[in-house]
């Protein structure tokens, strides 16, 4: 052993000087590839020292290699060399009995029939880095016998292939799919296998950790896939993981020397050294559950030998393993198998200059050997050789070396990259897109990451960085120098953020965390990358959340204030045209769809009377007429595309008059003052005045009637002259006007039609504007002030705020979590109406009833949940005040028609209350005497629950399953007799199911198993997505059954539905637009991709095809006669 020292010592100074560009350093990593040339040739025996040795050939220009040889050659002392390495050289060399494969690695392999020769395979490889990868997969051999033994996945289940300490060639490894796997099966059987019949020899179990350690790393549940067909099953253990010592106390009973000796000089220096000239010590107090394992070991003092750690040692004096050593006289770390005794060198040298408690570090992951010296990796080298052994321990060549802190253990799984990057508005649920902006200074980022390791604690590090700079975090992260979610941005120095998760398995379910960045910022671009890391340092690569920048900009500022509007529209228009110069925005842009907003108002100072709309430009006309002689003012201001808003613009006004001027002149009604009245007889109910009595005269004498007999008689000739005729009298119309003009005509007495104008909007109406803010204003814009106001809502439904915008809630809060001032902000004696967790509030449309009270009414899907909340309010005791008592509410749910009426008086129009535009409450009434429910057809009772005292009643209820008109009656009962009883009336109209049918005939049939999907329009996206059903209880899409019914109940917003199923044409409906709480349940008809032979029957078709025939017919006998016409004049001419 002494004569193998002196070698040990001499030779890697021979290859030092000879090899120095084997070396992995940086610059091979960074630079472009230089030439290659590749070569197959046979190993050479160095016999020219004390201790002969397996080395390359021509070693001066070797930059590269992979062991092919099968054990039995690799194990071998001296004698014909056999099997072949693969070599990989910086120039072209000459090497006797060797394999000319090329010069480029992804290129065509020359002399392919010598290689398969060589290796009596057949090839389907084309390229040099096909046929090496095929070697050691395809024509591998598990026992190793025959050719080389198989790559074997690392921790992370990749195959993987080094050359020169690069990563050449990786593919992902399932051991169920992969078609490898049987070469790898065979591997871990027959490991498993003579594990376990050594472990039976030592009365250990061990072998049954080994194969929890393969479920782990193979990510599987059977562990019997492990199990040689003639091995008994015997169940499996969780494995150990790591092993330590730091000398402080005598170890040696779990150290076994395996070659040499050793001593622990415990409690004095805390050291382990070699007692001889070589030692080779192993730790055999526990083995590892895994092949895919490493160790390490500090070196304080450094002979000149070489000295580190080794692993994959097998369990007896077999001098089989991989060693990590480092040598003092030269300065270098070299990577070492030894296979039977026998050394071959794997690795070139890692020049490193050594400090007292320097780490050296030696790890297995499948097929890949890497070393590393304080972290930063030394070698990286693909060999196959041994694959089957579990422990790990300590070689050194001399004394003067001594060793503290020694570890081993299981390989730790690097987590994967991170995936779903996200980047969010501050609600946690918007998305920016890739290049987007936001009016926000904070941003919330998102990622996801899964760990191979069952147990593991993960960070997530979010770098983000303004786009003009670049990333500088290290590659290895850590939580001290990099700040927590929330942290400004201009006091975070590393521009790294971080969130750490708890211990848990995340192999299958990731671990997804959110780091919030504050204070960003004004139009500024960013751009961010995540990384993870595991607690043992294990880190993923940076995943960048998009290549594309910057991924977001910071806009807070507004569009720049738009030009005073002016019309050039007559004053008799009473829908006047604006326009106005157009605002510039210099981030985000103008709004795409409605970049103004316009106001106009009867108001200079837009303080009530306000009417408001959008505009696509810079211009806009009233759709709906000014009220007229009215002087209207009109502003403007811009919004950009992520809704910043500008200052509004300088009024503007215009005076509607449509009042024509007056004529030339008006001619007086007259006459002449000539004798004669003619006296107006009024109607109406007063008296007309008696027409004047004339002046009394003499009585005349009677006229002589003999005359009159011989009139006639008297020839005309004879008679005398008629006298003139007496002149007309003017109708004179009389100087005072007549009564009905003066006012004083009373068809009916003034006093009780005063009372009833005047008279104040219903009690109900009343209490409405109390417990609804705001709602006064909006019925003084609408000119709604008294009782004969109300038939002006006859053309709109009237909206009021539901619960989660009267307490200001976010949708979804749960009643509990409220503080006691959220409560009291909830209306009394309100029955609100919600569905999905309180995801949805119900539309319900306020409305008179036909004798004119106050109705409220909902509409919702039949057999869907309702839940009801109820905040009754204290009851008037005998006082008068409000008091406390013990009360007790129930409902009752009633049938009211199978037809629901319409509404004598309801208020739809969105635009009227836009301010106000929620689910609408049911309100209460006192109930002096007891409540006739016993009188309605009830179909159940039940009660509202308060379990936290808090005041607030909850009750969850399902619509009846067959559409009509409802009636929810909530009565609400005290204890205290003299507070009464309080009763509150919803009417719920339950509408049918929507159905999927194709139409047969006149008659309509159900189509079952259609897919019937709902899209919404995403206004941040700017697109039309998949609703997401999930968070509202539902399901999206859904599939019909026999019946083929479907129903959605959806917040407000734009939609369209799409059905389809085999055999059918699909459907894409229009859009529509949807109320929240309203149910969306249209009947869908679905046609047959052959639709059209359904027009007609088969006796049609029959008749038709007849006449067809019959033409064909007429047809060809037609063209038949022509032709014997033709023939016959033919012959005709012929003979003539």
């Amino acid at each position: 052993m002494a004569k193998f020292k002196q070698i040990l010592i001499i030779f890697p100074i021979i290859v030092g000087l000879v090899i120095p560009s084997f070396s992995v350093d940086p610059s091979i990593v960074s630079a472009e590839q230089p030439a290659r040339y590749y070569y197959l040739a046979q190993w050479e025996w160095i016999t020219e020292y004390q201790e002969p040795f397996w080395r390359a050939p021509r070693v001066d220009k070797l930059v590269g290699l992979v062991d092919l040889r099968p054990l039995s050659s690799q194990g071998k002392t001296g004698g014909e060399p056999e099997g072949y390495g693969f070599f990989a050289y910086n120039e072209k060399v000459s090497i006797p009995g060797s394999i000319y494969l090329g010069d480029n690695l992804k290129g065509e392999i020359r002399n392919k029939q010598k290689v398969a020769e060589a290796f009596d395979v057949e090839l389907q490889s084309n390229t040099i880095l096909d046929f090496l990868w095929g070697m050691l997969t395809v024509h591998s051999d598990p026992l190793g016998q025959m050719r080389v033994k198989p790559l074997m996945p690392n921790e992370n289940l990749e195959l993987e292939l080094y050359l020169e300490g690069l990563l050449v060639k990786s593919e992902l490894f399932d051991i169920t799919s992969h078609p490898h796997r049987e070469k790898v099966l065979a591997v871990l059987q027959n490991m498993y296998r003579r594990e376990r019949e050594f472990d039976k020899t030592q009365g250990s179990t061990h072998y049954l950790k080994v194969l929890g350690a393969w479920m782990e790393k193979y990510r599987v549940s059977d562990h019997t896939i492990f199990l040689p067909p003639d091995v008994p099953d015997e169940s499996w253990l969780q494995p150990e993981t790591v092993i330590t010592d730091n000398f402080n106390t005598d170890t040696s009973a779990n150290w076994t020397a395996d070659n040499g000796s050793f001593t622990i000089d415990a409690g004095n220096s805390n050291i382990f050294e070699c007692a001889g000239t070589e030692c080779v010590a192993r730790y055999s107090a526990t083995a590892l559950s895994t092949k895919d394992h490493y160790a390490q070991v500090a070196i304080l003092t450094v002979g000149n030998s070489w000295n580190g750690p080794m692993i994959r040692k097998m369990n007896s004096s077999t001098l089989t393993y991989y060693a990590h050593l480092y040598q003092g006289n030269s300065q270098t770390t070299q990577l070492f198998k030894r296979v039977n005794g026998s050394y071959s060198q794997v690795g070139g040298n890692y020049n490193y200059t050594h400090s007292s408690g320097d780490v050296y570090k030696i790890q297995a992951a499948g097929t890949t050997i890497t070393t590393y010296v304080n972290g930063v990796q030394a070698h990286s080298q693909t060999d196959s050789a041994i694959d089957e052994q579990f422990r790990a321990g300590i070689v050194s060549n001399n004394t003067d070396t001594d060793f503290d802190d020694f570890q081993a253990g299981d390989n730790n799984a690097t987590p994967a990259d991170p995936t779903s990057l996200t980047q969010l508005k501050s609600d946690d649920a918007t998305t920016i897109s890739n290049g987007g902006y936001t009016p926000e200074t904070s941003v919330n980022l998102k990622a996801s990451v899964t760990d191979a390791d069952t147990t593991e604690t993960l960070t997530l590090f979010f770098e983000l960085v303004a786009n003009a700079d670049s990333f500088t975090s290290t590659s290895t992260p850590v939580v001290g120098e990099s700040c927590a979610s929330g942290t400004a941005y201009a006091s975070c120095s590393s521009k790294v953020w971080y969130i750490t998760s708890s211990s848990g398995n995340y192999s299958s379910t990731p671990f997804t965390a959110t780091s919030t960045v504050a204070t960003l910022t004004d139009a500024t671009g960013y751009k961010w990358q995540a990384k993870a890391c595991d607690d043992d340092s294990a880190c993923s690569s940076w995943a960048a959340f998009n290549a594309t920048t910057p991924n977001f900009t910071i806009d807070t500022t507004g569009p720049t204030t738009p030009g005073t509007p002016s019309t050039t529209s007559p004053s008799s228009d009473t829908t006047p045209a604006w326009t106005w110069s157009a605002s510039t925005d210099s981030g985000a842009g103008l709004h795409a769809t409605t970049p103004y907003w316009v106001e106009w108002s009867t108001n200079a100072n837009f303080t009530s009377s306000v009417s408001s709309s959008t505009a696509a430009t810079a211009s806009f006309t009233h759709s709906s007429a000014l009220t007229d002689e009215t002087t209207w003012y009109f502003r403007v201001r811009a919004l950009d595309a992520v809704n910043n808003e500008s200052a509004y613009s300088s009024n503007a006004s215009v005076v509607v008059d449509t009042t024509p001027p007056p004529g030339p002149g008006a001619s007086r009604a007259g006459g002449s003052s000539a004798a004669g009245t003619v006296f107006l007889q009024q109607q109406g109910f007063l008296p007309s005045p008696e027409p004047p009595v004339p002046s009394p005269l003499a009585p005349s004498p009677p006229p002589p009637r003999i005359p009159e007999i011989f009139e006639p008689l008297i020839p005309s000739s004879l008679r005398p002259a008629p006298p003139p005729p007496e002149p007309i009298g003017e109708e004179l119309i009389p100087q005072e006007a007549p009564l009905v003009l003066q006012g004083q005509w009373q068809l009916l007495p003034s006093q009780p039609i005063g009372e009833f104008v005047l008279a104040p909007l219903p009690s109900a109406i009343r209490e409405l504007t109390q417990k609804f803010p705001g709602l006064d204003i909006t019925f003084e814009r609408v000119g709604i002030k008294k009782i004969t106001d109300l038939p002006r809502l006859r053309t709109a439904p009237l909206f009021l705020p539901g619960l989660t915008q009267t307490a200001q809630l976010p949708k979804g809060v749960l009643l509990a979590s409220l503080s006691p001032e959220e409560k009291e902000d909830i209306p009394c004696d309100v029955i609100f109406a919600q569905a999905g967790d309180g995801l949805i509030d119900f539309s319900i449309v306020l409305s008179i009833g036909e004798r004119g009270e106050v109705e409220q009414k909902i509409r919702t899907i039949a057999g869907k949940p309702l839940e009801l909340m109820l905040r009754p309010c204290a009851p008037q005791v005998a006082s008068g005040e409000p008091g406390e008592t013990s009360q007790v509410v129930k409902g009752y749910f009633v049938f009211k028609s199978k037809n629901p009426r319409a509404d004598s008086l309801q208020f739809p129009s969105s635009s009227i209350l836009a301010s106000a535009a929620f689910a609408y409450p049911a309100f209460a009434q006192n109930q002096e005497q007891s409540v006739r429910i016993e009188e309605a057809l009830v179909l159940f009772e039940f009660v509202y629950a308060d379990p936290d005292g808090d005041g607030i009643y909850t009750a969850d209820i399902t619509a009846p399953v067959v559409n009509g008109e409802y009636e929810i009656v909530t009565v609400v009962e005290y204890e205290d007799l003299e507070a009464g009883a309080r009763v509150m009336r919803l009417i719920t109209v339950v509408d049918p199911e929507g159905y999927v049918y194709e139409r047969i005939g006149n008659k309509r049939a159900w189509v079952s198993g259609a897919s019937v999907s709902l899209f919404w329009f995403n206004s941040q996206l700017k697109q039309y997505q998949l609703w997401p059903a999930g968070e509202y209880q539902q399901e999206n899409p859904q599939t019909t059954d026999a019946t083929g019914r479907y129903s959605f109940l959806v917040p407000e917003g734009s939609y369209y539905l799409q059905a389809e199923t085999p055999g059918y044409l699909p459907y894409q409906g229009e859009v529509f637009w949807v109320r929240e709480g309203s149910p969306v349940h249209a009947n869908i008809e679905l046609k047959t991709r052959y639709w059209w032979l359904t027009i007609v029957d088969w006796r049609t078709a029959v008749l038709i095809g007849v006449v067809l025939l019959l033409l064909l017919n007429f047809w060809r006998d037609k063209i038949f006669r022509r032709r014997l016409l033709k023939k016959s004049q033919s012959a005709h001419e012929q003979s003539v």
